[in-house]
């Protein structure tokens, strides 16, 4: 009987809402979250660790012994920047490019990813399967968004290609400009309206992707590598493994040999650290 389905669904969301009340009062990351799975945490306090770090007073230690005056047959000063040239807002830049499109777009081209969206729409569908306007918003409209993230896979000509992701393209606006009384329908619907600029490059051109696969894949060595080292333990050094990844990411595509060029703007900030590293590492690869 309906009564018994809608008793048995308002159980379900009660249960739904029980397991998300401790993130709710905690946030993301709360006390119930692994250590070791939180990506940034606070250095300890001075004074605020029982342990004290460092060998015992006495000990002579296992670094790096200085080499004596009669072994040493060249001496030679290399002057150099006192700060690190690649925290730089504008190598920053290059960042956001590789993170969300995994090539070399200007960000105003970052958009929205279909496969993501998709995603949201299938769940949407499992979620309310009794409710005639979502199955029918669903049936519609995943097609649509399907047939948007396979269209460059067809490799139709320029003119064809721009002609048929103009069609589906307007087809995508008229489902998402329909009227909705479904909050999850409306919810999808925004997405669309009030990003729209950032949700349609895919249609002008076949080179750029309606989904970011290719950033995830290039992305998913980097992200193994934070999970295995426990991640940064500082937001500032997150930063500074972003930005220096970046860069080299960016410059395996544009050039065959990345020590090199890496050598060659490291050498050149070394004589003058006032030059640009933007220009010295991607002007000249």
């Amino acid at each position: 009987m309906l009564i018994d389905r809608l008793q048995a669904k308002i159980r379900r969301l009660k249960a739904r809402l029980r397991r998300q009340e401790p993130t709710a009062k905690e946030g993301l990351f709360g006390s119930s979250t692994p250590s070791a799975k939180i990506p940034l945490k606070a250095n300890t306090p001075p004074g605020g660790s029982q342990r004290r770090g460092g060998a015992k007073p006495g000990h002579r230690g296992h670094g790096r012994r200085n080499i004596p005056s009669d072994q040493v047959t060249r001496q030679q000063s290399v002057p150099g920047p006192e700060r690190c040239p690649f925290g730089t807002q504008r190598l920053r830049g290059i960042l956001v490019v590789d993170r969300y499109n995994g090539y070399n777009q200007m960000p105003c081209l970052i958009q929205y990813c279909y496969a993501h969206l998709l995603r949201e729409v299938q769940d949407l569908g499992r979620e309310f399967p009794e409710v005639s306007e979502v199955s029918q918003f669903v049936a519609s409209f995943a097609p649509l968004l399907a047939e948007a993230m396979k269209l460059r896979a067809q490799e139709l000509p320029a003119a064809q290609y721009r002609r048929r992701g103009l069609e589906l393209k307007v087809e995508i606006k008229a489902l998402v400009h329909c009227p909705a009384q479904h909050p999850g329908i409306q919810k999808i619907q925004n997405i669309f309206r009030e990003r729209a600029t950032r949700l349609y490059h895919w249609a002008k051109s076949a080179t750029i992707p309606a989904d970011n696969n290719r950033a995830e894949r290039e992305l998913h060595p980097l992200v193994i590598a934070r999970k295995i080292s426990f991640g940064s333990q500082s937001e500032q050094g997150a930063q500074t493994r972003e930005i220096l990844m970046s860069v080299l990411h960016t410059l395996r595509k544009r050039t065959d040999n990345v020590f090199d060029a890496f050598l060659r703007c490291l050498d050149a900030l070394a004589e003058n650290e006032k030059r640009d590293p933007y220009g010295l590492l991607f002007d000249s690869s």
